[in-house]
């Protein structure tokens, strides 16, 4: 096969690796962003491995890329109430898995700050932080999945192309801000 096709495995189309690596971005970017209204909802809950992804979008949530690129996209409204409900489940449930994750490797730094740090103790926790992100990974895939079975392969394609502009606009827009409260540092601005 030649490096950048897609290819096809048991009905599913697995994208090149730009759209891959894109659209993983653009998950991550989604669940590292929780909604604090609707972080509680979940925790009683199975994880999303066990069942499936059905949480309804909240009313009044914060815009998202989705609803952004709806038009251009010709999204019908369920495929965007479905996308929109997809990435505040994947929002909530990362916040959950960060959370973890984040308190097994202070857990972790405190067993290495003793003295004499307990060997089978310190490989019990790398442990626990390898499932923890082994587990994140998974839910990222997961949700890239769940969403690419609601889009046409003209809409994933179509999606791909807003998130580039979209990254190459705000990258243009961070380079060109003014670093708040920071003056010019007169050695990077004159060659040595």
């Amino acid at each position: 096969m030649k490096p950048g096709c897609g290819r096809r495995t048991g009905g599913l189309t697995f994208a090149p690796a730009l759209e891959l690596a894109l659209l993983a971005g653009l998950l991550l970017a989604l669940a590292a962003s929780p909604n604090p209204a609707t972080a509680d909802a979940k925790a009683n809950t199975t994880q999303p491995e066990s069942r499936p992804v059905e949480v309804a979008a909240q009313a009044g949530e914060e815009s998202s890329i989705f609803r952004e690129a709806a038009e251009p996209l010709g999204l019908s409204p369920e495929q965007l109430e479905r996308l929109e409900s997809i990435s505040a489940e994947s929002r909530e449930y990362g916040a959950q898995i960060q959370a973890e994750l984040q308190a097994a490797r202070e857990e972790m730094k405190k067993l290495l700050e003793a003295d004499e740090p307990e060997f089978a103790a310190v490989m019990a926790q790398a442990d626990e932080i390898g499932l923890l992100e082994t587990r994140m990974r998974k839910h990222h895939l997961a949700t890239l999945l769940s969403l690419r079975a609601v889009l046409s392969a003209d809409q994933r394609t179509g999606l791909i192309g807003y998130v580039k502009t979209a990254t190459a606009r705000k990258q243009t827009e961070r380079a060109a801000a003014p670093t708040q409260g920071k003056p010019p540092d007169p050695a990077a601005a004159s060659p040595p």
